[in-house]
Formats: C-alpha cells, structure tokens, sequence
C-alpha cells in the first residue's frame, strides 16, 4: 500500500512525503518514503511504487541474484522433462557463461545494459580456451546469439514468475553473426576424401570401417548423430534400405547416450542405399559379429550398434567428427566440415548436377520443408555460373538471328 502525507519542516514551510511499504523474505514490513514540494507529485510517485512493488517487490522473496536464479531455471525445465538432456545441457552451458559476467547481479537489478555489456566480452573472451594454460577465448558471433536467445527465455520466465517487473534481454543488442561460409566439396575433393578413407581402412588405422563410414555420409547425407545411433536392425541388406529412427546426444553430464527417437517427425526415414555400400556392410557386420564373439558377455549387443566403440559402447560424436577430420587432412581438403561436409555436398550435387526432385532429397535428408533444403545445402559454383552465362549467350544468339 502507498500513500501520501502532508508534514511541515521546522521553517515552517510545507511539503508531501510519498510513502510505501515493502514486505522482506521473514515477513518483516519495511516503510520507505520520498519528499517533493507538490502533492501531485508525490502522489504520482506513491502510485508508482504502489505499482512497482507489486510487480517485483512481493515475489522475489529470496532476493537471489542472476545466477541463482539461472540454476534453478535449469532446474525446473529439467523437472518437466518436456526437452531433449542435449537441449537443457545446452542451455545450461551457455546460462553459465553468461553468468560467469553477471551472476553477481540481484536478478532484480539485472538491466539491459548488464547484458550488452556482456555479451561484448563474451565476444571477445568468453570462451574457455583448449589449451592448457586454461585461459579464456573468443566467442563467436553466433555463440553469443545463442546465449541471447537462452537468456531471454530464461528471463521471460522470471517476469513471468514476477521475479522482475521486466525481461532486460527484450532490449539487448546481441551480435548478427556472419553468413555461414559452409560449402560443398568439389567432385575431386570427395574422390580424394573417399579415397583417404579407404587407405586408412586398408591398413587399419583411424577406425575400423571408416571408409564405410565416408561412403554412407557421402550417399545418404544423415547427420552424425543419426550415423552414430543407427543399429543393425535398421539395415535391410536385402532391400538395400536403411531406416533412420534414433540418434546418439549428449546428456546433462556430457556423456552420450541413444535417444530412442528422431531430431523431429520427418526426421525418422528410410533411405535407398547404393548397392556398393550394400556391399560393404555386408562386410563390416560380418567385422561387428566377430568383434561380439571376442568380447563375449562384455560386448554391449543389446545396442545393436552399426558404428560402435571397442566393446560395442557408444561412440562421442565429437570422437567421430575427430576421426574424420583425420581423414580430411591426409586428403588435404580444407574448409569443409568433417562430417557436415558430406550432407551438404550430396544435397547440392543431387539438386545441381543431377537434377533431382527438390522433395526427394528434402525427404532424404529429413527436413520437415524443401525451403530449409534448398537454403542450407545447395551452394551456387562458379561452374554452374559459367553455364547459365553460356545458356544466355546462347539465347542472346538465337534472338539476333531472328
């Protein structure tokens, strides 16, 4: 409640105290006041705090500062299990790096500006460095964008709540990150890549299988998740068909583990093979069946895993994406990634080069609309450009002629 009250100083001159109450977390009553000379003034201010402490004084009775408050939003999103582990660990890695600037503040305090300030040092030390004397990185621009996006939804739930009277993140400036400069690789690039693999395989090094592993991303463009989490149930040799229903993810703690499920409903599907990598896996899952015979009742077979640690476990994704940087770099091919790489050149050559239905490779891929196929895995080449030049000279011809 607030109010006004009109008192007299020792001068005898007259002014009006605006005066309200806040409630603290042991339901001790605190009264707070301010003075102007005119009762309109005073009164506006009454109504004003009147209104302020009802919007954030009463609810916040903890007085927790930011990364408290961080915590237990991780927390109660945990408790509903409504998200992937990979999407609350996710969260919760960029909440702490954003609380490692401004979790002293009382979440109540916390303003715009704590935020822009913020993500200005993310960018410019934010990240914890691989090296070892542990210091402190760069992060990118989209790195700081997602850690934006985590906060403001993190913060609407605190204005929800009525923990503050508003979202600080509403207003805050988070850097636009560059356009993404992922390209496809060149038709020798993947013969060399391809070919790498295949020596590795050859003397048995990198990975058992890991020219299989390079033929199927080449053929199939799954994702490394889904490559890691597809088992033998899920290869029809005979059909030359695999069916794509499950992922390897990280968990809260970061270790892997199989979601029995797919990154969305189109997500799940099954995938014509090419009979030369039938042909392969015929080999490898006869490569899979010894392995279980040698390891015996230590062989983890009830995964079923195609691509399996030593004792048939499952694999880091981030262990895969090493394996087959290494084979890029005995390729020499730079600039592409190690495992995305290979999505995106076969949606681009089967679109570009082959003409292929934009749904067909849409459905292959496992994307929910042709627009996301056609704006992330089909890149424009100075070959093709060459060629439409050609087909305008040509057309330019024809109409002079006539």
């Amino acid at each position: 409640m607030a109010y006004v009250r009109k008192s007299q100083r020792a001068n005898g001159a007259t002014f009006h105290r605006a005066i309200w109450h806040t409630t603290a977390a042991n339901g001790d009553r605190s009264q707070h006041s301010k003075s102007f000379g005119k009762a309109s003034d005073a009164k506006a201010y009454a109504n004003r705090m009147e209104t302020e402490v009802e919007r954030r004084g009463v609810s916040n009775p903890e007085g927790q500062d930011v990364a408290t408050f961080f915590r237990k939003w991780v927390a109660h999103i945990t408790d509903r299990a409504e998200l992937s582990p990979a999407t609350i660990s996710g969260y919760s890695i960029n909440l702490e790096n954003l609380a490692r600037f401004v979790g002293h503040v009382p979440l109540s305090k916390l303003g715009t500006h704590h935020l822009d300030e913020a993500y200005g040092t993310l960018l410019k030390r934010g990240g914890k460095s691989r090296k070892r004397d542990g210091g402190e990185t760069p992060l990118s621009a989209q790195s700081v964008l997602h850690i934006h996006r985590v906060a403001h939804t993190c913060l609407e739930q605190a204005r929800i709540w009525k923990f503050i009277a508003e979202n600080p993140a509403r207003d805050a400036k988070p850097p636009t990150p560059a356009k993404s400069k992922v390209r496809a690789m060149t038709d020798d690039e993947s013969a060399r890549v391809l070919k790498a693999a295949i020596a590795a395989e050859a003397k048995g090094e990198i990975y058992p299988g890991i020219d299989l592993v390079v033929m199927l991303l080449q053929a199939t463009g799954i994702r490394r998740s889904e490559l890691l989490g597809l088992k033998w149930s899920c290869v029809d040799l005979s059909a030359s068909k695999i069916t794509i229903e499950r992922a390897v993810v990280l968990d809260l703690d970061g270790k892997p583990f199989i979601r029995e499920n797919t990154k969305s409903e189109t997500s799940r599907r099954t995938i014509n093979i090419p009979a030369s990598v039938v042909e392969r896996l015929r080999k490898h899952k006869a490569f899979t069946a010894s392995q279980r015979l040698a390891w015996g009742r230590d062989y983890a077979a009830h995964l079923d895993l195609v691509f399996p640690v030593a004792g048939g476990g499952v694999m880091e994704p981030v262990t895969m994406s090493g394996r087959l940087r290494q084979v890029m770099r005995r390729a020499k091919v730079k600039g592409v990634q190690p495992t995305h790489g290979h999505r995106h050149t076969m949606a681009t050559r089967l679109i570009m080069d082959e003409g292929a239905n934009v749904k067909t490779v849409q459905q292959r891929l496992g994307h929910s609309t042709p627009a996301i196929t056609l704006s992330l895995y089909t890149h424009p080449s100075d070959e093709h450009d060459k060629a439409a030049a050609d087909a305008m000279g040509e057309r330019l011809r024809k109409l002079m002629e006539g």
